[in-house]
């Protein structure tokens, strides 16, 4: 069984309706992703910054970095402070940690991209002046790491400060919003779709009984056309008060639309354009008919005359 016209436009315009809708709420994700990260970029980089201006003050004092055994206990209660922490790591300027969360890294280098990174915003290389200080950021599998130089009021580089922000607690947060977000959308675009399927219905309603009244008249049509052409072309007839053809006149046939005008000329009633244009084809429609009927009686009268 075939869709009818009116189920294949509503549809149409609910598959493209669902279209938009799954590409703004792809966009409005991606923009999100992008915001929640900026969000937590910028909340670790003011912790990193206040780290960092702790260790300044000390550093301005003329205490050397690797000897304030304080920031261990600061670093902790930091790392407390938030579970999503990974670790938090102070390091010297080539790179070896030198206070952290994790106590089994002091000692150790940080990791060559953090060190990149480290050394790109401070323009430095080993043993070198910073030229300048700005907060990095390194992606890791697992972590995101934000850090920033720590510089001296003399303007030697320090060293550094890194904070580990688990890349766990970012999935599940982009993942609880992709699940709101998809609930949101399917709500609205059942919804939506309602509103569609009701309103294509109720326009192409008006359509349907249009389009089945020309249908009965053509029928009409049809019906007398057969019944001229099985009498000979001599028949009055009227099919829903559109024509009458008759056998007299010089051309054999005369038209006219009844329900077209009153006695005044002017049209009986309201029309509308799709009305108007099949009413013109009708008229059409007879006059091709009359030239039809006029051929199969010039042939009738040959074939008499042979």
């Amino acid at each position: 069984m075939g869709i009818s016209l009116t189920a294949r436009i509503a549809l149409t315009i609910i598959m493209v309706f669902l279209f938009a809708m799954s590409l703004t709420a792809l966009l409005n994700l991606h923009k999100f992703d992008q915001l929640l990260t900026q969000v937590l970029r910028d909340r670790l980089a003011f912790t990193v910054e206040d780290l960092r201006s702790n260790l300044e003050t000390r550093l301005n004092l003329g205490l050397p970095l690797d000897t304030m055994r304080h920031i261990q206990d600061t670093l902790e209660q930091r790392r407390l402070d938030d579970p999503n922490i990974l670790s938090i790591e102070v390091f010297d300027p080539d790179g070896q940690v030198l206070f952290g969360t994790d106590r089994s890294f002091i000692g150790d280098l940080i990791s060559p991209r953090w060190l990149d990174a480290f050394r790109a915003q401070t323009g430095v290389d080993v043993g070198g002046a910073a030229s300048g200080r700005r907060t990095f950021v390194v992606h890791d599998h697992d972590a995101m790491v934000v850090g920033t130089p720590i510089v001296s009021n003399l303007g030697d580089n320090a060293g550094g400060i890194a904070i580990r922000y688990a890349r766990a607690a970012i999935d599940r947060t982009e993942a609880a919003t992709r699940r709101e977000l998809m609930v949101q959308a399917a709500v609205v675009s059942a919804g939506v779709g309602v509103v569609i399927v009701v309103g294509v219905f109720a326009v192409m309603a008006d359509i349907r009984r249009r389009l089945a009244r020309i249908e009965r008249q053509a029928k009409a049509l049809a019906a007398a056309m057969d019944a001229a052409q099985d009498l000979g072309g001599v028949q009055d007839f009227t099919t829903a008060g559109l024509i009458t053809v008759s056998a007299g006149g010089p051309g054999g046939f005369a038209a006219r639309d009844a329900n077209e005008r009153d006695d005044g000329g002017t049209p009986a009633g309201e029309a509308s354009p799709l009305e108007m244009d099949f009413r013109r084809f009708g008229r059409t429609a007879r006059e091709a008919f009359g030239e039809i009927m006029r051929g199969r009686r010039e042939i009738r009268r040959l074939d008499e005359m042979d």
